[in-house]
């Protein structure tokens, strides 16, 4: 899209319907990815793979298969992580594959699957991986409750830690440490120690999950150093600051009728 025409310059993929029995079912494109100036990646979640194409280009360059559909692509460095979400119904675990682009073509140098127990994969699956540069860490939340920590350097596996039901996304302060689980079908979020890998407690800030809502929304924002947490209570429509050191919700704003799945905050 050029913003300034506001015009279409490209459009890739197809427009068929598809179905897929990965985690990220009912979507059937991830988030696209510009890995250089020219070049960007388009993520196929019916076929599970990534198509590279250049700008102006109509047919991809190169393609590469994926174990299990993928949501995003994560700048890893000299590399990239893309994120594959894992299957539930075929129990496929989530994996992570670390990849660069070379005279247009992919080239894969690792791939790993969470350690995830045969018999919790059937509740599994995930969107997000977020990386941490200053502290050398990758962080995957599955959906039956748990926060997969790995090494990003050599994604060597770390630790695996209690989230809630539902865990997603990670929100990180690495100035100070913390972190941050947003945990999808849980009231409490869940507060963890960067460096040792450790919870250091549970906020609640929701409702129970009604109807498969989303008790918590996709974006939280640390400000001031740490010293409060801005985020949503998304089926309540609220949204709520939290003290982490006191662990406990210090202001609030009803939306009325606001379902709060997703936005972002700035501070001014």
């Amino acid at each position: 899209m050029d913003f300034g025409t506001r015009t279409p310059l490209q459009v890739v993929g197809s427009g068929r319907d598809g179905t897929t029995f990965d985690f990220g079912g009912s979507l059937a494109c991830g988030h696209p990815f510009w890995c250089a100036d020219d070049l960007f990646v388009h993520l196929d979640r019916i076929d599970s793979r990534l198509e590279l194409y250049r700008l102006g280009s109509s047919a991809p360059l190169d393609a590469l298969n994926l174990p299990s559909s993928a949501h995003h692509v994560e700048d890893a460095g000299d590399e990239f992580l893309v994120m594959c979400e894992g299957s539930p119904r075929t129990l496929t675990s989530l994996s992570i594959v670390r990849f660069s682009v070379h005279r247009d073509r992919f080239d894969v140098s690792e791939q790993i699957a969470l350690p995830i127990p045969y018999f919790n994969r059937s509740q599994s699956g995930g969107h997000h991986l977020t990386v941490d540069t200053l502290n050398d860490r990758v962080f995957v939340g599955s959906n039956e409750g748990k926060l997969y920590a790995f090494r990003l350097s050599d994604l060597h596996f770390l630790s695996v830690l209690d989230g809630g039901s539902g865990c997603g996304h990670v929100t990180l302060c690495p100035e100070v440490g913390l972190a941050v689980t947003t945990n999808h079908a849980s009231p409490e979020m869940t507060l963890f120690d960067i460096r040792t890998l450790k919870a250091t407690g549970n906020v609640s800030i929701s409702s129970p999950a009604v109807d498969n809502n989303k008790t918590q929304g996709h974006t939280s924002k640390w400000f001031s150093s740490a010293k409060r947490l801005i985020t949503t209570a998304a089926q309540d429509g609220r949204i709520v600051e939290i003290d982490p050191a006191a662990q406990k919700i210090t202001r609030e704003i009803h939306v009325s009728g606001g379902y709060l799945i997703q936005g972002c905050f700035a501070s001014t």
